[in-house]
């Protein structure tokens, strides 16, 4: 094989592997994607709960 073949061939699976770590790029960023959605639900259930807590407590405190 000579030099150039071999460059060639060298310079095609460097492609290739940049193909492929494109590829668990894209599929770790749609996890990370699914994963800040649900810390995201989860923060506004924290923020609904935390605001029926005061406004009960507020109402009470009106009426009581």
């Amino acid at each position: 094989m000579t030099t150039e073949t071999r460059e060639q061939v060298d310079a095609a699976e460097v492609y290739s592997r940049i193909g492929r770590l494109e590829g668990e790029v894209s599929q770790m960023n749609a996890r990370l994607d699914r994963i800040e959605a649900a810390q995201n639900r989860i923060l506004y259930w924290i923020l609904g709960i935390g605001a029926a807590v005061l406004a009960s407590v507020w109402v009470g405190n009106l009426t009581g």
